[in-house]
């Protein structure tokens, strides 16, 4: 069977999920607004996982980074810098 569709998934590093008791999953999503880089929480859903890869299912778009070290301290708004 054949299930190449040609659909391409939203996938994130493991690192980057966090996980709440009551169930929820979040990602912190980096936004650029001229010259200032903040971060906002958002809620995903997800599906497969893979080699340290999770499928997202909603809640993300393709191409929108998010963080992965450092995201347990983090507060809606708060500015931070790219590392290289």
């Amino acid at each position: 069977m054949d299930l190449d569709t040609g659909a391409r998934d939203v996938v994130v590093s493991r690192d980057a999920l966090i996980r709440y008791p009551d169930g929820r999953i979040t990602v912190w999503v980096v936004q650029n607004d001229g010259d200032k880089t903040s971060v906002t929480e958002r809620r995903v859903e997800i599906g497969l996982a893979f080699d340290g890869l999770v499928q997202v299912l909603s809640g993300l778009k393709e191409g929108e980074r998010v963080v992965v070290r450092g995201n347990e301290s983090l507060r809606e708004g708060q500015a931070v810098q790219l590392a290289s």
